[in-house]
């Protein structure tokens, strides 16, 4: 987009609802900015895409493609990915926008450029976790296209509190029907550095291993401090040549477990890779099990459940649905919870029945001012008995005053 635009974009309103505020972003086919949903009264992101711009010939193809890419990726409810709200195109100023949930934190980009090796348990815990993301997206039948450190997202200000996935508004539906196949559009974006050698390729028909490719890459950085490939050597992957991974100091000290899950997802030939996100992810913590370095869900504020593993489909509730939300990615090494208490039918109060009071219990001292009050008595006793006369002192008994005398 040309320059200058962000200062012509703050203030407008986007299809009547959508007020623009101040720009936040930029990538390479697109602008973000923080806005506010004027409808609901909330704060959001608002992304520009610059459709418009292209040749008029191919600008109804691209929209629709948009759209129903967008769609796609609504539907799409995971703690580890971005939610879209809404999408659409400014009737007015024909621009495309969606709008997304707005985060406060930094992309992983940024993260590696102020901090190039991580702790190995913190990287772990970023790719763990942008892998669930990613799988979340394979698993309502769209592959990403786009994985890179610029589009994982850690939300939080001092702590990471949650790893995102951004960018699925750009992805690709799983088993597009031929007949409705947009072919006129052009290359599939990608960032190059990132690219798998079947889009370096050019080939169109993309599936999942692509994206477990670029988890791969991300892997590879995020544990041994640098990008696996220069330029040069991206040439010699195109070429379809092996390049082996650089043993960088941070390198060398991962698991050979780890490593070679790493570099299963970094074959060339595709049907060589993890098949998927969710399997990546159950060879990486197969590897961690094995080696004792597992990632603790419970230990980081980023992790998600199991029950969060599942993606939310919205507007499908059949039993297929459910059936895949319910397929979630197993909890890596989960900290034991103890087990929940269970009380006897008995106890339980019947539904209505206001809680019955709980029985006191008395603690029994143990110290011998329990035994004050009886001496005392007994003494009393002793001094009312000889004061008559010397008599045997009658037995003490307690006894229990009878219903009658209550």
């Amino acid at each position: 987009m040309r320059p200058g635009f962000e200062r012509l974009m703050v203030g407008r309103l986007l299809a009547g609802r959508y007020e623009v505020l101040e720009p936040i972003g930029r990538g390479g086919m697109s602008l973000v900015f923080r806005g506010l949903d004027t409808t609901l009264g909330r704060e959001v992101a608002v992304k520009i895409v610059s459709l418009a711009q292209s040749p008029d010939q191919v600008l109804p193809n691209l929209r629709e493609r948009f759209r129903r890419e967008a769609a796609s990726a609504a539907r799409i409810q995971h703690p580890n990915v971005v939610g879209i709200f809404d999408y659409g195109t400014d009737p007015e100023l024909e621009l495309d926008f969606i709008i997304m949930e707005l985060l406060t934190g930094r992309d992983l980009k940024e993260e590696l450029r102020r901090n190039p090796v991580l702790p190995q348990p913190e990287a772990l815990r970023i790719l763990m976790d942008a892998a669930r993301g990613i799988a979340a997206g394979h698993r309502a039948g769209i592959i990403h296209r786009d994985v890179k450190p610029a589009n994982i997202f850690l939300a939080g200000e001092d702590e990471i509190e949650a790893v995102r996935i951004l960018d699925f508004g750009i992805a690709k539906p799983l088993g597009d029907d031929p007949e409705h196949a947009l072919t006129t559009i052009g290359h599939l974006p990608h960032s190059p550095a990132y690219a798998s050698p079947e889009q370096i390729a050019g080939t169109t028909q993309l599936t999942a291993t692509s994206d477990v490719y670029q988890l791969g890459l991300i892997g590879y950085e995020l544990l041994a401090g640098q990008r696996p490939y220069n330029e040069h050597e991206r040439t010699r992957v195109r070429a379809g040549e092996d390049v082996p991974l650089p043993r960088t100091p941070a390198w060398t000290s991962v698991s050979p477990a780890l490593a070679d899950v790493v570099q299963t997802a970094l074959r060339l030939n595709p049907d060589e890779r993890h098949p998927d996100a969710a399997a990546f992810i159950e060879a990486l913590a197969a590897a961690q099990s094995d080696d004792g370095t597992a990632y603790h869900p419970g230990s980081a504020p980023l992790a998600a459940s199991a029950a969060e593993d599942a993606p939310v489909l919205a507007a499908e509730t059949d039993s297929t649905a459910l059936a895949s939300a319910a397929a979630g990615v197993p909890v890596i090494a989960p900290s034991v919870a103890p087990p929940p208490v269970v009380h006897p039918v008995d106890e339980l109060e019947p539904a209505g029945v206001p809680p019955s009071r709980p029985q006191r219990r008395f603690a029994v001292p143990g110290t011998p001012v329990m035994w004050i009050v009886p001496l005392l008595l007994l003494l009393a006793v002793a001094v009312w008995a000889s004061r008559r006369g010397g008599s045997d002192a009658p037995a003490v008994a307690a006894v229990a005053p009878d219903s009658g005398q209550l």
